[in-house]
């Protein structure tokens, strides 16, 4: 018997037992069987087919972790069955998410159907798919948030139609993040660009030069609570890390929790004296390795860095899997080489000016 005949034998076997298992069993036989299945590269189709056959049969029945778990492993396999598609890309927006950015298979009129149905989170993963044409990114346009609509931006591979385009462009006139985002597109007329860019970078210079100094209390008051920092003006802020009364780690922690992003990219770009239209893009990127490269270079702790995953995931919309998967390329940065790689970056920034 080959390799592949022992292993749809053992697939059978496992789905006579899926219908008796019970409670956690089902999460732990869900597990042991998806490991089986996609322990090779390549598995086959009929393979395929007798894992999904018998997924269908227990995904109802298990936790949504689980679930997730499942989505991150087969969300690249092209030969997953309709129904178990829908069924994975229909769920809670964390188990759906990665099947709706990566799976192959998906085709324009199965993501027309989602995007004109589903949740906001799960329009932002779509959004996040390559090569997306207009008759979907429309549709995600006409129904998805501000999240959706700066994912889509982000997107270079997402055709965006002109109609779309011009509404994008008047809405980056008051938000920095789509103004970063669409001045990253090859598409973007060079005159649009060139005004974006130039909008940008005056907002963000304008943060530390322009902002008032908080005036001191004309007589003696007792000792006030200590304002936290996304209260604060951006010079007062400078003036407590300067001084030693704030940390950079307790700034970073606080403007992120508080979704402060355009404050959290000035202050970074101070200490790190790389500019803020930089610093703003790694950010808002959704591929994490400059902003993990960044906070790992000026020593953010792993607990920090957490609170800026999850705010990158707020305005992103990818899965818990990809948080977790952040976390984990943060904890393997060398410090060491993260820090000259800022060095490298302010070095490049002087010698420019």
């Amino acid at each position: 018997m080959t390799a592949k005949g022992g292993k749809v034998t053992v697939l059978k076997r496992l789905q006579e037992i899926a219908l008796e298992a019970h409670g956690t069993d089902r999460g732990e036989l869900l597990r042991l069987l998806t490991q089986c299945v996609f322990s090779d590269r390549q598995p086959s189709a009929v393979e395929v087919a007798l894992f999904a056959d018998i997924t269908l049969q227990l995904l109802a029945k298990v936790d949504p972790q689980t679930r997730t778990e499942l989505a991150t492993v087969v969300a690249h396999c092209e030969h997953l069955p309709a129904p178990l598609l829908s069924a994975l890309c229909e769920d809670i927006p964390e188990v759906a998410a990665p099947v709706l950015v990566a799976n192959p298979a998906l085709g324009e009129e199965t993501l027309k159907d989602w995007a004109g149905r589903l949740s906001n989170p799960h329009l932002a993963a779509i959004a996040r798919r390559p090569q997306l044409t207009t008759a979907v990114t429309d549709l995600l346009f006409e129904r998805g948030d501000m999240t959706v609509w700066r994912t889509v931006a982000a997107n270079a591979e997402a055709e965006i139609s002109p109609r779309f385009l011009r509404d994008l462009l008047a809405k980056a006139e008051t938000d920095d993040e789509l103004c970063v985002a669409l001045t990253r597109r090859s598409d973007l007329p060079e005159a649009d660009a060139e005004h974006l860019v130039m909008l940008v970078a005056k907002r963000l210079r304008g943060r530390i030069a322009n902002r008032p100094a908080p005036q001191p209390s004309p007589t003696a008051a007792p000792a006030a609570p200590v304002t936290p920092p996304h209260l604060m003006d951006m010079a007062a802020l400078l003036a407590q890390i300067k001084a030693g009364r704030l940390s950079v780690d307790a700034v970073v922690a606080d403007l992120a929790g508080h979704d402060r992003c355009n404050d959290l990219a000035a202050i970074l770009a101070h200490v790190a004296d790389i500019d803020e239209l930089s610093v703003l893009k790694v950010l808002v990127r959704s591929d994490a390795s400059g902003a993990i490269k960044l906070l790992r270079g000026i020593d953010v702790s792993p607990k920090t860095f957490d609170v800026v995953v999850k705010m990158r995931r707020r305005r992103l919309g990818f899965s818990e899997a990809q948080v977790r998967f952040e976390r984990e390329d943060y904890l393997r940065m060398d410090p060491a080489e993260a820090r000259r790689t800022v060095a490298q970056f302010a070095r490049k920034r002087h010698h420019a000016g």
